[in-house]
């Protein structure tokens, strides 16, 4: 992960600040097909229930496994090979 230069946020170059945008961007493309993927596998799955907050991966899990009934380990499997 990127470091600031300074003592603060504010003294972070453009360019980490423009690489976390990025990878931030990318993340956000692929989890919008892995969520997509999920609720062709779960019809019962709603946009609400994956939708992904950033750094929330504790509530995507609960919420999902709530409505898909598996335990966090498993889903975490299942995601990563969608």
């Amino acid at each position: 992960m990127a470091k600031p230069c300074g003592k603060n946020r504010h003294d972070w170059s453009p360019l980490i600040i423009m690489e976390l945008s990025m990878n931030t961007m990318k993340l956000k493309g692929i989890w919008n097909k892995t969520a997509s993927n999920l609720k062709q596998h779960f019809a019962n799955l709603t946009d609400e229930d994956t939708h992904f907050p950033n750094g929330k991966e504790d509530e995507i899990l609960r919420r999902l496994k709530g409505k898909i009934g598996s335990t966090k380990e498993k889903l975490r499997k299942l995601i990563s090979k969608l």
